[in-house]
């Protein structure tokens, strides 16, 4: 029953290679960041294509493309460039190769033809078996939420003007090509998706993706396109009630990273909105009015690009009295033009006071995160203005004063706002970034508080970007993040951006958010600012079954190698590779090591052994109707563990392959897991598999007798009568 797992660790990264069963998402690891990276050939890119997320090659020339400073353009990254030597493009190599290897073992579900188009897929592994070369010739329909993951045995290519289509729930990231052979995305066409290809990958004049081409070997090419990663979040404020018709209106902001030209839908219950969002937006505002007050709890979804985000808010209380409202947004007016663009993002903590007819002070407020203000139950009448104070380090785009505003009985006037662009200062600052994890060893299902921590210990203010990367494995929680005043956080998964406008000199500014783990194995946080790198990490348990064994592989080159198990070192294993076939925590030791983890031991490699599934089984026989036995025979199990799964075979052993009750499923209340058996002619072997939830299984064997109905049908046989022994009789002759 043993299984094989090979980890790579490149310096501090651990990645497991294991089998990928129905309905789950092979792990990019590393490759997540990259929007298009090959390990082995040359990039290249002809005209004005705009590339959202890393992109880079191990092996190979690059050409045709540049980081955009600070604004996008022709042949333009939003993003990194990793070249080859360099530490990203190796950890991306090796994480493309194992998420490509790790598909060859997902099960079929369904059978497509070479021609996807006009077809409608499932989540589920779907295969194209064959060697004919495969198209898509119009559009494919990817219908309800889940993982796709489409198994292509030749290459791909993609006429002019096709298309993947999203229904009912389907999202790209959820989305997962693996072809084997060159793909080529046709002129015009829109793909969606994440391409694991073994050869080249081709994006012909105007093509789009949305999603990742990561080739295990070929070159890439683009010319004139657009990829992009989307990623989208949502805040909302809510206005007050209009007694005139007990309504009351929401505003907010649509956060958008890698956002292509097109419309973001929101919905509060009946009512909804669109807005449009135009290509490279980081930010859109909306309005929703016409809602109910008095409803208490409301959620609020954003649907956008196939994807879909919530948030919940309180409505305001049902309104006897005609109150009013004054508000709006304060925002960082990058282009200096007053009007808050698809670019401008809001400032948090600025101090507004509300101001009456005499230009008094009437009360104050300080703006939201995503820099909202509102001043509520206001006077009708009366002209009010509002006051802004100029936040630390930023110049105001003209007037720090609007207004005056009359309001009437029931309005929400939210127009009342204030653009500053920031200033920074000429000299270099000196800036530093910490991290840490309240939490050094964690069970899946549990939460991380990660608090970063950014220090500015030069002689001038400073601003900054912070980036946020996290581990595949866990999941952001929502509303969870700490922010300080005056800046903003757009969470992401896995990039998340702390956006510091300001930070003075000798200042020190900490962000906290949490996280769910979702996966084992070593979890980390990485945080970047220009200049400075630091990571935290967790250890997540791994069940280690019985027979299982695990391969931890590190980089050759080192003078020596020192493994631990438990603290104590592990004599004899001086090379890179260790196999682990028991539980421990595994750490590793090596010479002229520098950087955040000298000692290779920030988090070890914990291994726990898990308990094999207990159970019995019979088999019963068939039944008889008359003379006849009925194809009715029983597999029965007992004493088991009602959240194990089972499947089972004909056979002495257990064929994966020839599975008669399909993908492993749970064992009914009662045990029968087969009922209609066919009466066998001779004695028939079957074998029961069970799993338990970390996949390890225990295989039980039993035999099934032919059932025989009725009496023997009578037979004549012939037979002869010999005396050979008698007594005496009168009349013998005397002998």
């Amino acid at each position: 029953m043993g299984k094989k797992y090979f980890l790579i660790l490149s310096f501090v990264t651990l990645i497991a290679s294991s089998t990928i069963g129905f309905g789950q998402a092979p792990n990019l690891g590393t490759a997540s960041n990259f929007a298009l990276f090959t390990a082995n050939g040359a990039f290249t890119n002809v005209g004005a294509s705009v590339v959202t997320g890393d992109v880079g090659t191990n092996v190979g020339a690059f050409t045709g493309l540049s980081v955009a400073t600070p604004i996008p353009g022709p042949g333009t990254v939003l993003g990194n460039i990793r070249l080859p030597g360099s530490t990203e493009a190796n950890q991306a190599a090796t994480d493309v190769t194992t998420a490509y290897n790790s598909l060859n073992s997902a099960a079929c579900t369904t059978i497509l033809l070479p021609e996807l188009a006009g077809q409608t897929l499932t989540p589920g592994v779907s295969c194209q078996n064959t060697a004919n070369p495969t198209t898509l010739n119009g559009t494919l329909v990817l219908n309800g939420a889940g993982v796709y993951i489409i198994k292509l045995s030749s290459a791909l290519t993609t006429a002019t003007n096709s298309s993947i289509s999203l229904t009912n729930g389907a999202s790209f990231d959820n989305v997962y090509f693996q072809v084997d052979g060159a793909v080529d995305v046709g002129i015009n066409s829109f793909f969606r998706g994440t391409i694991l290809a073994n050869g080249a990958i081709s994006l012909l004049t105007g093509a789009s993706l949305e999603g990742r081409g990561l080739s295990v070997g070929g070159a890439i090419s683009l010319s004139n396109n657009l990829v992009t990663i989307p990623a989208l979040s949502l805040s909302v404020v809510a206005g007050s009630c209009v007694p005139a018709t007990n309504q009351y209106s929401i505003s907010g902001i649509v956060s958008l990273t890698g956002a292509l030209a097109g419309t973001a839908t929101l919905t509060d219950g009946l009512a909804s909105t669109t807005v449009a969002v135009n290509t490279g937006d980081t930010s859109v505002p909306f309005s929703l009015t016409g809602l109910t007050s008095g409803t208490s709890s409301h959620t609020l979804t954003v649907n956008y690009a196939s994807q879909t985000v919530s948030v919940t808010y309180t409505a305001p209380a049902s309104c006897t009295v005609a109150p009013a409202s004054l508000g709006g947004v304060v925002f960082t007016d990058t282009n200096t033009n007053g009007v808050q663009d698809g670019g401008d993002t809001p400032i948090a903590g600025v101090e507004v006071t509300l101001l009456d007819g005499a230009s008094s002070p009437v009360t104050s407020t300080t703006t939201s995160p995503s820099g909202i203000y509102s001043f509520t139950g206001l006077t009708l009448g009366v002209p009010y203005s509002v006051s802004f104070t100029t936040p630390t380090g930023y110049l105001a785009t003209g007037s720090t004063v609007t207004g005056p505003v009359t309001l009437t009985a029931g309005q929400s006037y939210t127009s009342a706002g204030a653009g500053f662009f920031p200033v920074v200062s000429p000299t270099n600052p000196s800036l530093s970034v910490q991290t840490f994890v309240d939490i050094s060893k964690a069970e899946v299902g549990d939460l991380l508080t990660y608090s970063v921590v950014l220090t500015n210990s030069g002689s001038t203010s400073a601003t900054t970007t912070v980036r946020d990367s996290l581990s595949t494995g866990t999941t952001y929680v929502t509303g969870s993040a700490t922010v300080p005043v005056g800046t903003s956080f757009v969470s992401g998964q896995p990039i998340s951006l702390w956006t510091v406008p300001f930070i003075a000199a000798g200042q020190s500014l900490t962000l906290t958010f949490q996280v769910r783990v979702d996966s084992t194995g070593i979890l980390y946080n990485i945080i970047t600012i220009p200049g400075d790198t630091v990571k935290a990490c967790t250890s997540i348990p791994v069940k280690l079954c019985l027979g299982d064994e695990y391969t931890l592989t590190v980089p050759a080159g080192r003078a020596s190698y020192r493994w631990y198990r438990d603290g104590v070192l592990i004599q004899g294993q001086t090379s890179n590779v260790l196999v682990v076939t028991g539980p421990g925590s595994y750490s590793l030791g090596v010479d002229n090591v520098s950087g955040l983890c000298p000692d290779f031991s920030c988090c070890p490699f914990i291994v726990e052994e898990d308990t094999l599934p207990a159970y019995q089984t019979v088999a019963i026989g068939s039944t008889c109707l008359g003379n006849s036995p009925q194809n009715n025979g029983k597999l029965v199990v007992s004493n088991f563990n009602p959240l194990h799964t089972y499947q089972y075979s004909l056979g002495a052993t257990f064929d994966p392959t020839a599975s008669l009750s399909g993908p492993p499923q749970l064992i009914p209340a009662t045990g029968t897991i087969a009922t209609a058996l066919p009466n066998p002619s001779v004695t028939q072997f079957y074998t029961v598999r069970v799993y338990n939830s970390s996949g390890c299984y225990t295989d039980v064997t039993v035999f099934l007798l032919p059932t025989v109905c009725g009496c023997p049908v009578e037979v004549c046989v012939p037979y002869v009568i010999t005396q050979t022994q008698r007594p005496k009789r009168i009349g013998d002759p005397i002998r």
